[in-house]
């Protein structure tokens, strides 16, 4: 016979320290996920400053996105519009850029932004009712499994 130890068995662990190695877990793949989709931002950023003929560098994207990011979750305007076109121009003011292509870029990614999310939201809203549907699926059948092994035992 074989016999395998793990790493489980070896070391004294309790079931509070498996929850927070969870949790831990589930905080670091959020934070992956978040650094994830706040670079796409920044490429989508890029990428619309590029196809309105703006020329300005990567790392002056970068800040800019990420501060106008952060300004557009402000609960002061439905989904950051507004919020893009007045604060680009006062951030790439300083690399030149004239006001009219930093609005025109706002706007471009404003379009991005709604555009992501009107794809999005239908796919995940379907992806939501489909898993409350398997999760209520599963409620209805484990009672009646828990009838029968119980009428077994008796």
């Amino acid at each position: 016979e074989i016999y395998t130890l793990s790493l489980h068995d070896a070391l004294p662990i309790s079931a509070d320290d498996r929850r927070a190695a969870r949790f831990a877990n589930a905080l670091g793949s959020r934070h992956r996920l978040a650094f994830v989709v706040q670079g796409l931002n920044v490429a989508a950023v890029a990428v619309g400053a590029r196809a309105i003929g703006l020329n300005v560098p990567f790392n002056t994207i970068l800040v800019s996105a990420t501060t106008v990011s952060f300004a557009a979750v402000m609960p002061i305007s439905f989904a950051g519009v507004g919020v893009r076109e007045a604060s680009l121009p006062i951030l790439l003011a300083a690399d030149g850029v004239p006001r009219e292509m930093a609005i025109t870029l706002g706007l471009v990614w404003s379009a991005i932004v709604l555009s992501v999310g009107l794809l999005g939201g239908p796919v995940h809203f379907l992806a939501q009712r489909r898993e409350h549907a398997a999760q209520a699926s599963l409620a209805t059948t484990q009672p009646a499994a828990t009838e029968t092994a119980a009428k077994r035992a008796a």
